[in-house]
């Protein structure tokens, strides 16, 4: 049994091994702010094509939000979808 042991800690302590379990680790985490800001736990589309329109959508707009931060407006950091939030009242005079 320790032989054993001492042969899966060698394996798993290999260069590439590790960096495939960092990959790995942070493929999750994509898939996880995906389905927790982006809605993509649950599809408003049907069937498959559907499904595929609106993956590929969320997917789109998460590389945007990646790729070009500044330019999208800043949102508090929640666990709610982005969809829920109001548009920031832009140019409306405040009462007070």
């Amino acid at each position: 049994m320790l032989i054993m042991a001492q042969r899966q800690m060698k394996y798993e302590h290999q260069p590439w091994f590790r960096r495939l379990q960092r990959w790995r680790a942070g493929q999750e985490g994509t898939i996880s702010e995906l389905k927790r800001r982006y809605g993509v736990g649950r599809t408003l589309y049907r069937e498959h094509a559907g499904c595929r329109r609106w993956v590929g959508g969320v997917i789109w707009g998460y590389n945007l939000k990646v790729a070009f931060p500044s330019l999208l407006p800043q949102m508090p950091n929640s666990t709610k979808p982005l969809s829920l939030y109001a548009a920031p009242d832009v140019g409306v005079p405040r009462a007070g």
